[in-house]
């Protein structure tokens, strides 16, 4: 029997040490030298095709423009460079891009001059270059002697970094020392903690070193996917510089907007706040026990901002609605505030959802005061397209118009019978000269909107531009009816 039990402690002990032999005693380093380090004097020459996918302002929630391309990128542990054409539609757009840890230089799709770059875009470019090859990357957490996290697994082994205030995280498998895993997560004022994630697969060989040829990317917590494929890898002696850096080069200061709000009282019941430092106006309508608010632009802090001046126009009544135009950041960012605030939040089915998505969003990385101290999300659901508030004298009407607008799937416009006013987002672009531009889409639903509803509109007040020294944000009817004469 012991001699069995021996016989048992012998195999383990021999299964353990193979093991251990088999793990590389720096993973990190191994992995550098397969997946990097032949990178260090030559250039690793990369022919790619691309799909990449933006989330602009575009129609609906997450709804992302998808574009096409392909083009050529250089790199090694110092530098990086990368020639690149993107396809929309039918056309076809040009950029160069060159960057060393200490110069980053751009010259945007169809630019001819170099592009303005500021040190924060500097210091993130080397994630960026992530989405073609890792060696940068690896070359950066391989110079730090970085150790791996407690997070560690038997299968990959975990390094950590911060770059530009982002928590880059490297996955290394532990059967064959490769990088197969970046992820980034960063803080965005209105959607949250962001991750980002960069999947590295099919490897081919470049000389000796491994090159992934897949690269599949998901961003915004995996809400928009795209890829990256590799079809040729070769080493390269000497490139060519695609750009010049010219004698006087600077980098732009990024504006630090100072919050600066103005509040102007239209009638005893309706006040605009216009935040100077965002270009937009938020309405505020007090009711006889309560009042409304309509728009909070950019972020949690711009919405406890408006909060403020709210209290201040009425101290002693409660915030019970908010509702924002639509669901782009520039009306629904400050929601969170209003969530915190244990408002109503007014929606569409076409915002329901995402709106949920918002509240509920975590905001670890740079916590608000939802994250801090959570609060249940209370919705009121359009039933229909219309809703009408009033206390039994002032009224107020939101219609949901919706597709019709030409802008978005949930907009939403906001009307004063009473005092014939409509106030709405950003559907009008009326010149302050007189000067006559026939309407755009945007402006013809507008007033196609608004005789459909059977609407008696004197006057159009838009949230944003709220301070343009070339457009109205307060627009006579006969303004925009004009726009639209043939």
């Amino acid at each position: 029997m012991r001699k069995n039990s021996q016989l048992v402690f012998i195999i383990l002990f021999s299964l353990l040490s193979t093991s251990l032999i088999a793990q590389p005693a720096n993973l990190l380093q191994e992995c550098w030298k397969k997946q990097a380090g032949a990178a260090k004097s030559n250039y690793l020459t990369l022919t790619y095709s691309e799909k990449r996918s933006e989330l602009e302002k575009n129609f609906d929630p997450w709804h992302a423009t998808n574009y096409k391309g392909n083009g050529m990128a250089w790199c090694n542990t110092e530098n990086f460079q990368k020639l690149d054409s993107m396809i929309s539609g039918k056309r076809s757009h040009l950029s160069r891009i060159q960057y060393s840890k200490n110069t980053l230089l751009k010259q945007n799709y169809d630019a001819r001059i170099l592009s303005p770059v500021s040190k924060s875009m500097l210091s993130n470019y080397i994630l960026q270059t992530a989405r073609y090859s890792p060696v940068m990357l690896l070359d950066y957490f391989n110079e730090k002697s970085l150790q791996p996290e407690k997070e560690s697994t038997s299968y990959y082994a975990l390094y950590k970094a911060i770059i530009d205030k982002k928590i880059v995280s490297l996955y290394i498998r532990k059967s064959d020392s490769l990088l197969y895993q970046v992820t980034i997560l960063e803080d965005d004022p209105f959607l949250g903690d962001l991750l980002t994630t960069m999947a590295y697969d099919e490897f081919m060989m470049a000389g000796s070193l491994k090159v992934p040829s897949k690269i599949a990317i998901r961003r915004f917590n995996n809400k928009v996917n795209e890829e990256v494929v590799v079809s040729n890898a070769v080493f390269t002696s000497n490139v060519t510089p695609l750009l010049v850096k010219p004698a006087v080069y600077n980098y732009v200061e990024e504006p630090i907007a100072s919050p600066a709000v103005s509040v102007e009282k239209y009638t005893d019941q309706i006040h605009f706040i216009t935040l100077k430092h965002t270009d937009d106006k938020a309405m505020v309508v007090e009711f006889k026990d309560f009042l409304l608010i309509a728009e909070a632009p950019g972020s949690t802090t711009n919405g406890e901002l408006i909060l403020r001046e709210a209290k201040n126009i009425a101290p002693s009544k409660p915030v019970r609605y908010f509702v924002a135009g639509h669901h782009h950041a520039d009306y629904m960012g400050g929601l969170r505030a209003f969530v915190s605030e244990g408002s109503q939040i007014i929606c569409n089915n076409a915002n329901r959802e995402y709106i949920k998505y918002i509240a509920n969003a975590p905001h670890t990385l740079n916590p608000d005061e939802l994250q801090l101290h959570p609060k249940p999300l209370v919705l009121d659901t359009l039933v229909g397209n219309s809703k009408v508030i009033t206390d039994g004298k002032l009224e107020m009407k939101i219609y949901w118009i919706g597709i019709k607008s030409q802008h978005t799937s949930d907009f939403m416009m906001y009307y004063f019978p009473a005092e014939k006013m409509l106030f709405e987002d950003d559907l009008t672009w009326i010149r302050k000269d007189g000067y006559q531009v026939k309407a755009n889409v945007r402006q013809a639903a507008l007033y196609n909107a608004i005789k459909e509803l059977k609407l008696d509109v004197k006057t159009i007040i838009q949230s944003s531009p709220a301070n343009s020294p070339n457009v109205l944000s307060v627009i006579p009817f006969e303004e925009l009816e004009k726009t639209l004469v043939k």
